[in-house]
């Protein structure tokens, strides 16, 4: 399966740095696009920006996508920088 997540900068500031943290127990993701991962501890996945992303500025967005094998195809949760993702 692929998901998918639309980063908005609704802040005043350029987001340079983020860290999206999403749970998906059992599954096992294969790759991302418009950002790096690695595997976290139970069952979490954490993206970062990738070295190639621009920074994203207010009012702006960015797409960030992946793919996955497992039967988890709804993140049981879903943190962006620290904060519950909306």
């Amino acid at each position: 399966f692929q998901g998918d997540f639309t980063i908005v900068n609704r802040g005043t500031s350029t987001l340079a740095s983020w860290h999206l943290v999403i749970t998906l127990p059992g599954d096992q993701v294969d790759t991302a696009w418009n950002a790096d991962w690695h595997p976290g501890p139970a069952g979490t996945v954490i993206l970062i920006p990738a070295a190639y992303d621009s920074p994203i500025a207010p009012g702006a967005s960015q797409q960030v996508n992946f793919a996955a094998t497992g039967g988890t195809t709804q993140p049981r949760s879903c943190t962006f920088d620290g904060s519950v993702c909306s």
